[in-house]
């Protein structure tokens, strides 16, 4: 539902293999999470916009800007995998239950009161994403969660045989783009400077990752 919203301003571009090839690249990369298993779903929708979205479940959406920014499959499975990994660490998930559920101050009573076959928590969380799907996901992360999506994201491409600092060039890429332009606006109200995300990459270096590099 929340990724209906944003499917109603924004059509998925006609592009079939574009679509084709998210879902085969970032299919990839979520093999390689604690969460294989989510019914991970891709799609490409068609605006100039450079902006990625993720939504509670392993529903990932790419702007066309972004799309046509990335030179590589490298470089695409690193901008899905810090999306990817928003949907690991339930980050969306956890923006609903603390938006929805503080607001009614009815997280400690109703966590284990049951209405149906689930709690009345979580039919509450499921209720406010229904009426606020796209503002959910257009809501400024913990910079922390940011954070840790690029961390997790380097280590996911690791996994998938791919070159970790891929991501670095998608972050390059973007910075290059100019803090004032029209179509990073949307980015930077939600994300970490790009110029920190980059620093925080040059910090960690390559060394942690390789581990995950090994193929034995």
């Amino acid at each position: 539902q929340m990724t209906g919203r944003i499917l109603g301003a924004r059509p998925l571009w006609n592009d079939t293999s574009a679509e084709q090839r998210v879902n085969l690249v970032g299919r990839w990369v979520a093999s390689q999470t604690s969460r294989p298993d989510l019914p991970w779903t891709f799609g490409v929708i068609d605006t100039a916009e450079v902006n990625a979205f993720a939504a509670p479940g392993g529903y990932i959406l790419l702007t066309r800007g972004l799309y046509e920014l990335l030179a590589s499959d490298a470089e695409l499975a690193a901008a899905l995998a810090h999306e990817i990994s928003h949907c690991v660490q339930r980050d969306h998930y956890n923006v609903i239950r603390k938006q929805e559920l503080a607001a009614a101050g009815k997280e400690a009573a109703l966590r284990e009161v049951s209405v149906g076959n689930e709690t009345a928590a979580t039919s509450f969380a499921r209720q406010y994403a229904e009426k606020n799907g796209a503002t959910i996901m257009l809501t400024s992360l913990d910079r922390d969660a940011e954070y840790r999506s690029d961390e997790a994201a380097e280590v996911y491409l690791a996994r998938a045989g791919m070159n970790p600092l891929a991501l670095y060039a998608v972050l390059q890429k973007m910075a290059a783009l100019g803090t004032d332009s029209a179509t990073l606006a949307e980015l930077y109200k939600t994300h970490p400077p790009l110029d920190a995300r980059l620093d925080r990459i040059d910090s960690r270096g390559y060394g942690a990752l390789e581990t995950y590099t090994r193929r034995e």
